[in-house]
């Protein structure tokens, strides 16, 4: 859900960005002040992988920093729930990340986006009543005296899936792959089908190039943007096909679909690189 929300597209946009899905009785949404790019969704896949690794929840009142439950922001059940947590420094994450260029303005760059991601809110509500279950930041950070060292927290909800501790429904992005895919929306549209392709080769999953635009690009937009977007997500298309990916073309009632297969290059099993399904769907 957390990939399909149209959160993350290709290029930022300066428009606050509502997501929304559904699964069996509850409702998730995700509310930021714009919708984030692909260096966020870099940033966040990394921070899943990272403190998946380290699978260290924090529980309250222990080794949790009052600052940072505070900064988390939590309503109803996620009061109560740990966290998955990782602490390092920022050189550290932006290695992680495969930062590559000027180091100074890829800090502050990284810098930024970890900001964003902290003004994103997740809500999760009882679909039938309306009523909240839960709701809180996405992540929290804070920093000691001299900013050399990082303490990050995730969201009581997105921690229970990145920990495996908590038996944790994991749905895998390979981040190798995801690295050597050199454009926004190839990167975006790799963790999108991810979180949708089953990881057995014989498995395949069939949707509309146009739907694959929607939640690449979103719904706005004239006809000949969204004609403009259609190209740009085939090329896109293109990019997982270079990685190893199988995306077969076939028309259906005069729509453009496609038929899609993990690539061999991705891992069956991906060691500790993995991202989290917010929610289903």
């Amino acid at each position: 859900m957390l990939l399909g929300s149209g959160l993350f597209r290709p290029r930022g946009s300066g428009k606050p960005v509502v997501g929304r899905a559904d699964y069996l009785n509850t409702s998730f949404e995700l509310h930021a002040p714009l919708a984030l790019d692909h260096v966020a969704l870099t940033l966040l896949l990394t921070l899943c992988s990272l403190a998946g690794q380290a699978n260290a929840p924090m529980l309250e009142g222990v080794a949790r920093p009052a600052a940072l439950w505070q900064k988390m922001r939590c309503e109803g059940a996620a009061s109560g729930r740990p966290t998955a947590s990782w602490t390092g420094s920022l050189t550290e994450l932006m290695r992680e990340m495969g930062c590559t260029g000027n180091a100074g303005s890829m800090r502050t760059l990284v810098r930024a986006r970890l900001m964003a991601l902290a003004d994103v809110r997740v809500s999760v509500s009882n679909k039938s009543t309306g009523a909240l279950v839960e709701a809180a930041q996405l992540l929290a950070f804070v920093e000691n005296e001299n900013k050399t060292l990082l303490k990050i927290a995730l969201c009581p909800h997105l921690s229970r899936s990145v920990l495996r501790s908590l038996g944790g429904h994991y749905v895998h992005v390979c981040l190798v792959t995801y690295r050597r895919i050199n454009t926004g929306a190839g990167r975006v549209l790799h963790a999108l089908l991810s979180n949708r392709v089953r990881e057995t080769a014989h498995q395949q999953w069939k949707c509309g190039v146009e739907k694959l635009s929607v939640a690449l690009y979103g719904e706005e937009g004239s006809a000949a943007a969204q004609r403009k977007r259609l190209g740009a997500t085939r090329a896109a298309a293109a990019a997982l096909v270079a990685q190893g990916w199988s995306i077969e073309e076939f028309w259906r009632s005069g729509s453009l679909v496609y038929a899609i297969r993990r690539g061999a290059t991705d891992p069956k099993v991906l060691q500790s690189h993995h991202a989290p399904r917010l929610g289903a769907g």
